[in-house]
């Protein structure tokens, strides 16, 4: 491995998955900032053309029809056979030429082609770092049972063991203070807009909270409730495709109002979401490993809907342990109690700084590599 002064690091994400390509472009943002060498990669590039075309029409069945997302889940463990070899020729001789040489995979899709380069060239010496997002193993990695060379796994967080190990730090603003936050509530669904949140709008209604909520479509929105206000990301935007600095971005996002037409705004450190997760007094949604993240940065309680497959319910079980969220159904029958969302608030403000933060152990790990080179 050579000194980090040399050293390019590959960011390997999936754009069907945002919980694994938002963190992915954290990690990315904040090595830039420490004068770090890093490049993004979205899986999506390497599948064929008509693989990549047909991602629209699954996405449109599995954010309306959640049983149909599940059983779609269970199904896609396994992407080789849409991969386009010529594709991926072409992505590891880039790779060799820009000596990408240290690779943070956030998607074990990605672990077959790695272990399919390094057979290739044996002799170009690389280190993989496979980044668990979510507090057990989510499909993508279920059937990965082969780590290529030098290979180390990192977690978050791990629902065995009941604990976080370290924050992937979104934004350096202080959690807004619960007195200071509107009786609001965010709904939604993912990147996908996948779930049960849907379900729960009349109920949250009648119980005088406003309410959020991420339309996946912009004709969802219901303009017939004052007490609901819609947002939704750019129905134009892809995950796989980058904008016109070469970059891949955070989700272009906008307010949807009556009459007008959606000006969807891009920010370039933190995805827009974020400023209303960390406004309101709890997120409605199911739990996702990004979601867990907005929460614990944002000390906002989820109020923990289906999850979408073992690993979130994994995930909801790890927050409802560490007293960060409630089932939705267990604040049903409260009432719909904002004293509880108030003391899942303290939980998460009592802990701010107390996880050490990713990118601090990535920087000492660099560190650490260059001075055993130098040694």
């Amino acid at each position: 491995m050579q000194d980090t002064k040399s050293m390019n690091i590959g960011i390997l994400c999936s754009g069907v998955a945002l919980g694994v390509y938002i963190p992915g472009l954290y990690i990315h943002r904040d090595l830039h900032l420490h004068a770090m060498s890093s490049e993004v990669f979205v899986l999506e590039n390497l599948l064929y053309d008509d693989k990549i075309n047909k991602i629209a029409d699954s996405k449109k069945l599995f954010h309306t029809n959640f049983r149909a997302a599940l059983v779609g889940q269970k199904l896609a463990k396994d992407m080789s056979h849409n991969i386009d070899s010529s594709k991926t020729t072409k992505q590891f001789n880039y790779w060799l030429n820009e000596n990408v040489n240290y690779f943070i995979v956030l998607s074990g899709f990605w672990m077959p082609l790695l272990e399919e380069f390094n057979k290739i060239y044996p002799d170009y010496p690389i280190e993989i770092e496979c980044l668990h997002i979510d507090s057990c193993l989510s499909p993508s990695w279920e059937k990965v049972n082969h780590l290529v060379g030098d290979t180390r796994s990192t977690w978050l967080m791990r629902a065995d063991k009941n604990k976080i190990l370290y924050n992937l730090e979104i934004t350096k603003e202080l959690p807004i203070s619960f007195s200071y936050r509107a009786n609001e509530l965010l709904l939604h669904g993912g990147g996908w807009g996948i779930g049960t949140y849907q379900d729960k709008i009349s109920s949250l209604l009648e119980h005088n909270y406003h309410l959020n909520i991420v339309a996946y479509y912009p004709q969802e929105a219901d303009f017939n409730h004052t007490n609901i206000r819609y947002y939704g990301i750019d129905p134009d935007w892809s995950p796989w495709q980058k904008d016109i600095s070469g970059e891949y971005t955070f989700p272009p996002f906008s307010e949807i109002e009556n009459g007008k037409t959606p000006v969807y705004k891009n920010n370039t450190q933190i995805p827009e979401l974020f400023n209303i997760s960390r406004s309101v007094k709890g997120i409605v949604s199911k739990p996702g490993g990004s979601t867990l993240l907005d929460s614990l940065q944002s000390a906002t309680p989820i109020i923990l809907l289906e999850g979408f497959g073992k690993h979130e319910e994994e995930n909801a079980a790890l927050w409802q342990e560490l007293g960060y969220g409630i089932r939705y159904d267990d604040w049903k029958n409260n009432n719909f109690d904002v004293n509880i969302l108030e003391n899942l608030h303290l939980n998460l403000l009592s802990e701010q700084g107390a996880y050490p933060k990713y990118i601090d152990m990535l920087l000492s790990k660099f560190t650490k590599i260059n001075e055993e080179n130098l040694s």
